[in-house]
């Protein structure tokens, strides 16, 4: 009964798992997911709370802990030099790998127009009695698999790194307001951009975000957060992340891109 009226509004008032982004993702300091939900205060006004299941631990105020996220990703937003750096490095990364790619992509187009001519081989050997029918099954079966993996295959090295390319130069500027970003992202697309900022391990302690993790490309201002009792990192994290995310594209940022490239920004 409790944990029922601790996740579904009060009669009468409009459902507001859209106004609670937070619950679910943001965890307390016994590491259990925090829920949310509205309470009636004293002068009879609804106010949403975020809770953790456990008495005495944290029972937030909605309001200032978005207030609270709202400057933390603020803070996190990327300095245009770093943007610019980005973009330079992945110019010269598709560059490198397009290099590198052309003599693969030289063998697989060879490989594949092989395969063409197998196929077509053993079709016509079939349509002249020259094969049974069960041999020509297997053949084509297993020539059939082949062609669409060497396909598949020449369009990933034609097509990928040309999309990744344009999807980081069409949207890396995104990253320059991350709270506007943070503010104009869904329900669920907030969610997404705190479990990967900071892989799912942001919690709540003492009125003070906190978390071990931050993506490398967004530390850039953690003293900042700290000094202002906004975010506390709980082990150092050295700036090694940082020079990642300037040089070589990590899997993480690509990942990050294709995240904020569906977010509609006015």
């Amino acid at each position: 009964m409790a944990q029922t009226l601790l996740q579904s509004p009060p009669i009468g008032l409009p459902w507001v798992g859209s106004l609670l982004p937070l619950r679910g993702v943001l965890k307390c300091h016994c590491s259990k997911y925090l829920t949310g939900a509205p309470s009636r205060s004293r002068s009879g006004k609804y106010i949403n709370y975020y809770k953790c299941q456990i008495a005495g631990h944290n029972n937030i105020n909605a309001d200032k802990a978005h207030n609270q996220l709202h400057q933390i990703w603020s803070h996190l937003s990327v300095p245009e030099i770093i943007i610019t750096a980005i973009k330079t490095k992945s110019e010269e990364l598709l560059v490198h790998r397009m290099k590198e790619n052309v003599a693969v992509l030289s063998a697989k187009r060879t490989e594949l127009e092989a395969t063409e001519i197998k196929l077509k081989s053993i079709e016509e050997k079939f349509i002249l009695n020259q094969l049974n029918f069960e041999s020509y099954s297997e053949w084509h079966r297993n020539l059939s698999t082949q062609r669409m993996q060497l396909r598949s295959a020449v369009d990933t090295l034609t097509q990928d790194e040309n999309h990744t390319f344009f999807l980081l130069k069409n949207n890396l500027d995104l990253l320059i307001d991350m709270g506007k970003l943070y503010q104009e992202a869904t329900l669920l697309q907030k969610q997404e951009l705190i479990r990967q900022g900071f892989d799912n391990k942001l919690y709540y302690q003492n009125s003070t975000y906190r978390t071990p993790y931050v993506m490398p490309i967004f530390t850039h201002n953690l003293l900042t957060l700290k000094q202002k009792s906004l975010l506390i990192m709980d082990e150092f994290q050295s700036k090694s992340g940082q020079v990642e995310a300037t040089g070589l594209l990590s899997n993480q940022l690509i990942d990050l891109i294709y995240l904020i490239s569906t977010v509609k920004v006015a």
